[in-house]
């Protein structure tokens, strides 16, 4: 049984997800790239709990950003989220929003 990630880390994966919210559509390479997530990662089973609630649910993107303490999670996050808006091969209008205004 796995400890988990950190907060700051499990923050940033939250947030993630929820970016991919951010349009209302969540689309299937976005889906598949969630899944892959989850599957990859080292998360508690609480954490994966969360986080499978996550791929069905939006969350609240800011304040699940100001949980990413971690710089480099922080980092990790603005990449993450620019490969995970780009999997549909769109990057609407609010999920671009979101990100400049995360920035």
């Amino acid at each position: 049984m796995s400890a988990g990630v950190s907060e700051s880390r499990f923050n940033m994966w939250r947030c993630i997800f929820a970016i991919a919210h951010a349009d209302d559509v969540i689309t299937p390479s976005e889906r598949s790239m969630m899944s892959t997530i989850l599957r990859d990662q080292p998360f508690s089973d609480h954490q994966r709990s969360i986080l499978t609630h996550d791929i069905e649910n939006k969350g609240d993107i800011v304040s699940l950003f100001s949980g990413i303490t971690d710089q480099s999670d922080r980092s990790l996050f603005f990449k993450l989220a620019r490969d995970l808006v780009w999997a549909d091969g769109d990057y609407g209008a609010e999920e671009q929003k979101i990100i400049l205004e995360l920035k």
